[in-house]
């Protein structure tokens, strides 16, 4: 009987009723002439009986067979069941079934025997004259039994369904159930079985360093980890498992690190499984032993510094030390292999750009003071960078602001030009000692450049520093003069420089007389004129820059065409009358008479421009002085009960503001 269901062997059929419903299901027809008819329960809505040709058969209640039958002994005439087992009895065997895999477990010869009958946890067997008790095995020694065998699935079925049995509660189940998925898992391993061994030994819970221990050297150098006891296992090493085959030698280890990488250690376990992790990445995986190092690496440290010096990662290494918060070490392990003292192909691709990044972001400036020479060696304007950098984020350390840092890079010129042109040119700052040092490192370029003859680079530098003389307002013009003067070959950065002191005339006779650049005068003039606020001043430039080539134009017909050329210029503007003046008496009115036609132009223009101002002067004039006398003219009566119009508060003196929109309020109210 199960519950309410009662499974009866009838004449001739086996059925199952319900006893509250009434319900009749039958399951299956047997021979009783032929067959030997037995029920027996076994589990939760199930029966074993027997049929035909001596077969037992699972059926539930609901007449589904769930599970494949047993083909019993010839014979059997009784049954037991003592989970997960069934027992039978012929004339001459006690047999033992595992009602799990419907295999035969055991046989025992046994004659004249007359029935079986199940009590508790045995079974007992009667003959004519005696009564014998059938103990099982425990349990637990069923399962070592089936693991040592290398049934793995067997075992872990029999202790799943022993425990229903066994009385023990739920967390001492799973404290022996975890032990005996361990044994499972490692019985997988050496069956190289590797996903079933992963997934016994996560399940089971297993302690990780159980796992490393079984490959030498992986466990650190001070591990105090003892395996278990008793143990989990029968092996020494993982090579009495692959017996020297470097193959699965390989492939075990590569499961080892899929293992590790995808449990969550303990903080127990951690020193050893960071160590054993790190150990592995160092042989062949470099790029996962960086993020391991830069994830909170807790392994050991001699362990962790010998092993990475053995295999030559010594970018690692660095990387360890800074984590660790030792930069000097760091430091100095990347500076020696960017000078290739040491060498290390993960280092490769990131170089030099890699250490000045780490540098750049040091807070220590004594560190970035000591390392930044191997870098500004190797590439001043990676070098410069380092610091431009840090101005632009903002770092303050008065051993690193831009006065301090320029006077450190004058060891590297062309750094300090970067450092220099960044602090003026890209973050514009307005102050003269930047301004006069970058002109003056300038001119050191070039001067280096004209003494190693190279033109093209004569001519880029001086391109450069003109342009910069013309542009900056900042730098001092006598301070850079001062150098400019030394040397005749910088006539044209002479004439900027006297343009910039508003020594015109001395920056005119430069580059009308020295220089013969009659163009450039005239570009000189017009640039400089945008700078005058008065006319006079305007034309008192180019009538300067028109005596130079008046004086020059006696013997010199060349020279007549450029006064022509400057007097017929848009852009010049020169006094007619003091234009005839100087011009000489010999020259013919031809040559002049498009400049005197521009000139009487322009000179109307400017009158009628001056009269229509005038008008349109008067004409504003005359408009207020009608608004005035209309306000004049306009009375404003102040009564006792007038109000406000701002505060809406009533008069208390005769003093008040008009406003220009007519509203009339208090004196205070008009100043807000």
């Amino acid at each position: 009987m199960d519950s309410s269901t009662v499974c009866v062997a009838l004449q001739t059929k086996y059925v199952c009723v319900n006893v509250e419903t009434s319900k009749l299901t039958e399951l299956f027809a047997y021979d009783n002439e032929a067959d030997t008819p037995f029920v027996k329960r076994v589990a939760p809505g199930e029966f074993f009986l027997g049929g035909p040709s001596d077969l037992g058969i699972f059926a539930t209640v609901s007449g589904v067979s769930q599970r494949p039958p047993i083909q019993l002994k010839s014979g059997t005439f009784s049954l037991a069941f003592s989970s997960p087992y069934i027992v039978s009895l012929n004339s001459e065997f006690v047999v033992v079934y595992n009602a799990l895999n419907q295999q035969q477990k055991q046989a025992l010869q046994f004659q004249r025997g007359v029935s079986l009958q199940e009590q508790s946890d045995r079974v007992f067997v009667a003959s004519a004259q005696d009564i014998y008790a059938l103990v099982p095995v425990p349990w637990q020694k069923q399962v070592d039994g089936l693991l040592l065998e290398h049934k793995v699935e067997e075992a872990l079925k029999l202790a799943e369904v022993s425990y229903r049995n066994s009385g023990l509660s739920q967390s001492q189940f799973n404290e022996i159930n975890n032990v005996i998925l361990q044994k499972a898992g490692f019985i997988e391993f050496s069956l190289y079985n590797f996903d079933e061994a992963g997934q016994y030994l996560k399940t089971g819970g297993v302690d990780l360093r159980e796992v490393i221990s079984l490959f030498p050297g992986l466990l650190s150098i001070d591990s105090q980890f003892t395996r278990s006891r008793p143990p989990l296992h029968d092996f020494a090493d993982v090579n009495q498992i692959t017996k020297g085959n470097l193959e699965k030698s390989e492939d075990c280890t590569a499961w080892l690190v899929r293992f590790l990488e995808s449990v969550r250690c303990k903080m127990s376990e951690k020193k050893d499984v960071h160590t054993a992790l790190m150990k592995l990445y160092a042989e062949k995986r470099p790029s996962d032993l960086l993020r391991l190092l830069q994830s909170g690496y807790q392994g050991h440290h001699s362990d962790t510094v010998d092993t990475l010096q053995t295999f030559g990662r010594f970018h690692a290494l660095a990387v360890y030390y800074q984590q660790a918060r030792e930069l000097d070490k760091s430091f100095t392990i990347w500076s020696r292999l960017v000078n290739k003292e040491i060498e290390d192909e993960s280092f490769d691709s990131l170089g030099l750009s890699y250490f000045s990044d780490v540098l750049c972001k040091t807070t220590d400036a004594t560190l970035l003071l000591n390392y930044a020479p191997v870098v500004l060696e190797k590439d001043p304007v990676i070098g410069a960078q380092m610091f431009t950098k840090r101005f632009d984020s903002g770092i303050q350390d008065k051993r690193l602001n831009p006065e301090s840092t320029i006077e450190f890079l004058t060891r590297f010129p062309e750094a300090l030009t970067y450092y220099l042109e960044h602090l003026v040119l890209s973050a514009n700052q307005q102050v003269e000692s930047f301004h006069s040092h970058l002109a003056m490192v300038y001119l050191d370029n070039l001067f280096s450049a004209k003494q190693l003859n190279n033109k093209v680079l004569i001519e880029s530098l001086r391109k450069k520093l003109q342009s910069f003389l013309r542009q900056s307002d900042k730098y001092s013009v006598s301070l850079i003069l001062g150098r400019v003067e030394r040397d005749d070959w910088l006539l044209p950065e002479a004439a900027i420089l006297h343009g910039k002191a508003g020594n015109d005339s001395a920056a005119l006779e430069i580059l009308v007389n020295e220089l013969k650049d009659y163009k450039g005068a005239e570009s000189f003039c017009v640039n400089q004129s945008a700078n005058k606020t008065t006319t006079i001043e305007r034309q008192r430039l180019f009538e300067t820059l028109l005596h130079l080539y008046l004086s020059k134009s006696k013997d010199n017909e060349r020279m007549r065409v450029y006064v022509i050329d400057l007097l017929n210029n848009p852009k010049a503007v020169f006094n007619a009358a003091k234009v005839a003046e100087l011009i000489p008496d010999d020259w013919s009115i031809a040559l002049l008479s498009k400049f005197m036609l521009n000139s009487v132009r322009s000179s109307l223009h400017d009158g009628r421009q001056a009269r229509i101002a005038s008008q349109l002067a008067y004409w504003d004039y005359f408009l207020a002085n009608k608004d005035y006398l209309s306000l004049r003219s306009t009375t404003i009566s102040l009564t006792d009960n007038k109000r406000c119009e701002s505060c809406h508060q009533l008069f208390k003196e005769s003093a008040f503001v008009r406003q220009a929109d007519g509203r009339v309020v208090h004196i205070s109210c008009a100043k807000t």
